[in-house]
Parts: structure tokens; C-alpha cells; sequence
């Protein structure tokens, strides 16, 4: 079956109505963010269940884009709203919730509580970028005669230039293999935001149709030993014979990159609790996990280009 994705693989984004997509290319005119530092945010546990793939996730995105470590593991509302005002990328890796009743009280779960969409309409917010890993972040409502509200909007008319955001629930694993390579690709020349979230979701599903071969092979026996499984991982590679699509890098490079990220992704998956890694890789590349992120605003490059 072809997707959406295998038609434009250069990505496809979005934006609640064409002045809000000309109000997020204007973004940041007095440049107050171009110096500050960005916000890593990941709540381990909330009311909402733990997430126990969060700290690996926000820890590998802090390596990645050059921070000593994550911004804060058990974040507050306070200390939040104060550092989304500052950084010029804020990353949210947490449980969250859309209202349909009233989208402004859609919410992202921190450690001493929600914050809501209303609470962030009301802040000042200078981002090139703000990462919304959260389940359902994505969801809005159109009210009167155009208004889209939910946190996607919250955060655009609240001054960010673009927002990556989930539709539905997705496991931390499928979240937590997404969001760090999709920071690693937004660090190679000439990769703008747009090009990056889609290249991560094809190697995501190329890490479904990897582990697929791995889990029907003979010589697979439900391994939990990654030196094991790396093995197996070069093998089904030159079955899969993955191709770069919207990026310019070399096959091999490429090739190397979706074993760097299986791997990574195995690593991954076998901390969590009774599950079984390969099985649970396996199915990365059905649309209900990788088709849950979008992107909404301004698709051009990010701050963090080098």
C-alpha cells in the first residue's frame, strides 16, 4: 500500500489557516531567542502512568544538539512557563491530553500539574521550534467561523515559528526512536525541519521492516542481547536495502545511519518490562505508530542547522 509519505517524501506540512502560516514565517523578528539556551523537558511520571522511555530520550537529544544534560526530569509549571519564554527550541516529552469539550484546556502533564493552552496563549514564546512528544498534542477544534484551538495553535499564536506534534497515543519507544533522530538529522547540512521528521519516520518504518525479518527468521530466537542482534540487524539489512529519500547522504552512510538507529532502537525497546523487543519492533512499520507525527508551521531550516 502506498502512503501519503511515499508520495512526497520530502514531507507534508501543515497550518491552521494561511495567516497563521505567514504569521509563523515571521517569527522572532528582534531575534530574543537566537541566544538562549534550549529546553529539554521529559516528566518520567505523572497521573497519568510513567514513561519510562522518557529519560533515555531526552538524555540522547541533550548529546545530540550539544547540552551537558536535559533541562529537567520532573518539571514544574512555574519552571516551565519561565524557560518557554527564553529557549529557542523547547522539546516536551510527557503525557498529554486534548479536551474536545473545550480545546484551551488541552493540556501537557508536568510534575506539579496541566498546563493547559490557555496558560500558554498567555506567554510570550520565541521559538524557532517546540517538539510537543505527547500524546493527541496535534488535536484541535475549529470554533466560529475559522478558529482552530489546541496546543498546536496555543503555541503558534503564542510566537513559535513551528510545532511537531502527535495526532494520537503513541508508546514512548515509537517516541523515544523518533524525536532523537530527528534532532540528529536537523544537525546535517541542508536539512530543514520538514525533511528531517520525514526521514525519521522512513527509517522508523525501516526499523519495523528489519525487526519483521529478523522475527521470521530461523535464526532469531526472541534475543535480549544486542550483540546478538546487531549481527542479525547487518544481515536483514541487505535484504531491506534501505535508500536515503529527501536527504542528500550516500547509501552507505544511510545504510549505516538505519543500523545505527535499530540498534539504538532495540536497546531501547528491551527496557521495557515484559515486552519483547524484536516482536515490538516489528510493528513500527504499520501507519498507526509512525503515521501519528506531524508538523504544523514553518518547514524551513532550524537553529540548530550547522
Amino acid at each position: 500500500m502506498m502512503y501519503v509519505c511515499d508520495r512526497f517524501p520530502l514531507g507534508v506540512s501543515s497550518a491552521p489557516k494561511l495567516q497563521a502560516l505567514a504569521m509563523c514565517r515571521t517569527h522572532d523578528p528582534d531575534g530574543s531567542a537566537s541566544g538562549g539556551v534550549p529546553a529539554i523537558i521529559g516528566n518520567v511520571e505523572s497521573i497519568d502512568g510513567a514513561l519510562p522511555a522518557v529519560v533515555p530520550e531526552i538524555t540522547r537529544i541533550a548529546t545530540t544538539i550539544g547540552a551537558k544534560h536535559p533541562t529537567s526530569t520532573r518539571p514544574t509549571k512555574a519552571e516551565t512557563l519561565r524557560l518557554i519564554c527564553t529557549a529557542p527550541v523547547i522539546h516536551f516529552a510527557c503525557h498529554g491530553a486534548f479536551n474536545a469539550d473545550d480545546p484551551l484546556s488541552s493540556y501537557l502533564a508536568l510534575d506539579d500539574g496541566a498546563l493547559t493552552a490557555r496558560e500558554i496563549l498567555d506567554c510570550t514564546v520565541h521559538a524557532d521550534l517546540v517538539i510537543l512528544n505527547a500524546c493527541m498534542s496535534g488535536r484541535s477544534k475549529v470554533e466560529g467561523a475559522d478558529e482552530v484551538l489546541g496546543l498546536v495553535r496555543a503555541f503558534l499564536s503564542a510566537g513559535t515559528s513551528t510545532v511537531v506534534n502527535t495526532y494520537w497515543k503513541v508508546s514512548d519507544v515509537v517516541a523515544g526512536c523518533v524525536m532523537p533522530l530527528f534532532y540528529r538529522l536537523l544537525r546535517l547540512e541542508g536539512v530543514d525541519k520538514l525533511s528531517a521528521l520525514s526521514c525519521a519516520i522512513q527509517i522508523l518504518r525501516q526499523i519495523g521492516r528489519v525487526a519483521a525479518l529478523i522475527s521470521a527468521s530461523e535464526a532469531c530466537s526472541r534475543t535480549k542481547d544486542v550483540g546478538v542482534f546487531s549481527g542479525l540487524v547487518h544481515s536483514a539489512l541487505r535484504e531491506v536495502n534501505p535508500k536515503p529519500r529527501g536527504i542528500e547522504m550516500t547509501t552507505q552512510k544511510y545504510t549505516q545511519l538505519v543500523e545505527e538507529e535499530v540498534i539504538w532502537a532495540f536497546e531501547l525497546a528491551s527496557g521495557q518490562l515484559g515486552a519483547d523487543p524484536i516482536q515490538l519492533l516489528s510493528m513500527f512499520d504499520h501507519p498507526a505508530h509512525w503515521g501519528a507525527f506531524g508538523l504544523t508551521g514553518d518547514f524551513g531550516p532550524s537553529v540548530l542547522a550547522r
